[in-house]
């Protein structure tokens, strides 16, 4: 968090004025800026709450979190030094809010090819995200095991996108799960008549070039590289 941004934040509660309490020392190795805000927080004096500063992102919510609960564990004796007298909030959330930021306390993900060395580079610093390299028509996963289950524009991309959508069908958690998809649709296909065309073409020959050598792939689908 950059500490400018305070001038436009406010207490989301009373909509009083915050004070920001950061802390020098942690995190300060992933500070982009020498004077960003990696841990800490940012305090109301009318309501006596403080919203966490965690990875560098304020949380301005009015219940409490899982992120807050690792943020107060991850150093007490600054916040018994610089939070006395101030208390999370502890509202109730609305309805469904509290359910989505529970999917949210650990998150899976997956790919198929070699982005997630790539993933794993940027991202592997994060305690709280697991990525897996596997297919989506063999998710290495128990079923019924996750409250949030997204894939968006992938799904019409694989060799049959119905048995990868029914894959995916089985991981949520049978109560309360959500599964989120999202597909080319057939009317933006048809659009225009060049859509339709680009369509047909790519109908008829991706079962063909899919089961091609990778070499071959390459060569056959040069031509339509947009140099």
């Amino acid at each position: 968090m950059r500490p400018r941004l305070l001038q436009w934040l406010i207490c989301p509660i009373c909509q009083g004025e915050l004070n920001l309490r950061a802390s020098s020392a942690a995190g300060a190795e992933a500070a982009a800026d020498a004077d960003d805000v990696v841990f800490g927080a940012m305090t109301c004096s009318a309501c006596a709450v403080y919203y966490p500063i965690w990875n560098g992102v304020p949380r301005m919510l009015t219940y409490r979190t899982s992120v807050a609960e690792v943020h107060a564990q991850s150093d007490p004796a600054w916040l018994a030094e610089n939070l006395n007298g101030f208390a999370l909030p502890d509202r109730q959330p609305p309805l469904g809010e509290l359910r989505i930021l529970r999917s949210f306390s650990e998150v899976v993900g997956m790919d198929l090819g070699y982005a997630v060395d790539q993933a794993q580079r940027y991202f592997g610093q994060n305690r709280r995200l697991h990525i897996v390299q596997a297919s989506v028509f063999a998710p290495p996963f128990r079923a019924d095991s996750f409250d949030m289950v997204y894939s968006h524009g992938v799904l019409h991309h694989t060799y049959s996108t119905p048995t990868a959508f029914a894959r995916l069908t089985q991981l949520p958690k049978a109560r309360g799960g959500m599964l989120y998809i999202w597909v080319y649709s057939h009317a933006q296909e048809k659009a225009t008549v060049l859509r339709r065309a680009l369509m047909m073409i790519e109908t008829a020959i991706r079962p063909a070039v899919s089961r091609m050598p990778s070499s071959l792939q390459t060569i056959t689908l040069l031509p339509a590289l947009p140099f």
